[in-house]
């Protein structure tokens, strides 16, 4: 399912896998939700950003805004094929943040939002960026984990 997923935004039973995440966030105290972004070439190949849609249904469920305030300003190779420290260092420095939102972050308590978590590096790269622009906490959200078994098995 999150296969499909990832190709197509049309997927049955994504909002059963939402409600599962939300059910998981257990009377968190949020005050924006905000979704993975990908880079402007990634989302004109795919169409769609799983991560944004997600974050849609999230905040639509738990009535927290949703805001888009991360840019990434690097396009990065796919992180599939790399190790641990390779994804630390293709992810660093990947993400900037919209001028026009930073006071809007600033103080919150923001969930990040994510398809699928396989070593972090990603999302610890995004909740870097928060939290220097003053966010006051970063929870990651995602729907599927990678097995650390699976991190460097080739594709």
């Amino acid at each position: 399912m999150l296969q499909t997923f990832k190709r197509s935004s049309k997927v049955k039973g994504l909002h059963e896998l939402a409600l599962c995440l939300m059910d998981k966030l257990d009377n968190q105290e949020l005050d924006v939700i905000i979704p993975m972004p990908y880079h402007w070439r990634k989302l004109l190949m795919r169409g769609h950003n799983p991560s944004a849609i997600l974050a849609r249904q999230i905040s639509a469920a738990l009535l927290t805004p949703i805001l888009h305030p991360l840019k990434r300003s690097k396009a990065t190779q796919s992180q599939q094929s790399l190790n641990k420290e390779q994804r630390k260092q293709n992810v660093r420095k990947a993400f900037t943040l919209n001028p026009n939102v930073q006071a809007s972050i600033k103080g919150k308590r923001i969930l990040l939002v994510d398809d699928v978590l396989t070593t972090g590096a990603t999302a610890n790269e995004a909740a870097k960026v928060l939290k220097r622009f003053g966010a006051k906490s970063v929870i990651v959200a995602c729907i599927a984990r990678t097995p650390i078994s699976h991190w460097n098995k080739p594709r």
